[in-house]
């Protein structure tokens, strides 16, 4: 699959780095962005005193956490998101193709980020469910 950005190899769910508040805990299902993705933190959120002490694992900036992602199976670029889209936020796909915000449409999935050289937001897919 060519636009295939990440994909999860075991049937944990996809592991990527986030950010999330401070308040987010390790080994604690949290949510992220406005639709309330779940998401299981897998390192304690990155700050300051933490990386002064070593305990920051190597790639993450502070204000990030290795995550699981339960259901999530994979990240697709789906082109360029709608305006003023979010991390976590509902990608939904009009019936004439064109990805929008609106509720109204078929879900697709999440917006999540790209790491960076590449960048910018793809599309997690979750598996087989619509947010509530």
């Amino acid at each position: 699959m060519k636009n295939r950005v990440y994909a999860a190899e075991t049937g944990e769910g996809l592991k990527i780095k986030l950010p999330l508040p401070t308040t987010a805990q390790n080994g604690i299902p949290t949510t992220y962005g406005p639709s309330g993705l779940r998401v299981v933190p897998q390192t304690d959120v990155a700050t300051a005193a933490l990386r002064a002490v070593g305990k920051v694992p190597q790639g993450l900036k502070d204000g990030e956490a290795s995550c699981v992602l339960p259901g999530i199976t994979m990240v697709l670029d789906l082109g360029t998101l709608p305006a003023g889209v979010a991390g976590g936020q509902a990608i939904y796909r009009e019936p004439d193709g064109d990805l929008t915000l609106t509720a109204t449409a078929d879900f697709v999935g999440y917006a999540l980020p790209i790491a960076a050289p590449r960048s910018g937001w793809g599309v997690g897919i979750p598996a087989n469910t619509a947010p509530a």
